[in-house]
């Protein structure tokens, strides 16, 4: 990694919010690529070593290392055709919109 300095100084917050978008987004893309990596390196140890995956998971998947706790989906409480909401949490802004300007919460409900 070079430890070059990147000014941000001249960037609007536009230009910056663009920017984290376009950073989030590789972020991602290097996770999917080091991940890929890995799997082709052990598989590639496990046939140059004689063995296959199933002989060291015969179930045919690997063994689950924490198991996540299955949430119940919360179905939509408001909708206005085109957005959708729960009625949990902070409420959206086209939500909000539709509130401030004159109308009734009530009237979004599915």
């Amino acid at each position: 990694m070079d430890n070059k300095s990147v000014s941000l100084d001249g960037l609007s917050v536009a230009d910056l919010t663009a920017l984290q978008a376009k950073i989030a987004e590789q972020i991602k893309v290097k996770h999917e690529e080091t991940r890929r990596e890995v799997k082709n390196q052990i598989l590639a140890l496990l046939a140059s070593s004689g063995f296959s995956f199933s002989d060291l998971f015969p179930s045919g998947s690997a063994p689950q290392v924490a198991s996540v706790v299955a949430k119940k989906k919360v179905s939509v409480k408001y909708s206005d055709g085109q957005n959708s909401w729960t009625g949990r949490g902070r409420m959206p802004l086209w939500v909000k919109s539709f509130v401030e300007a004159g109308g009734e919460l009530a009237s979004l409900e599915v």
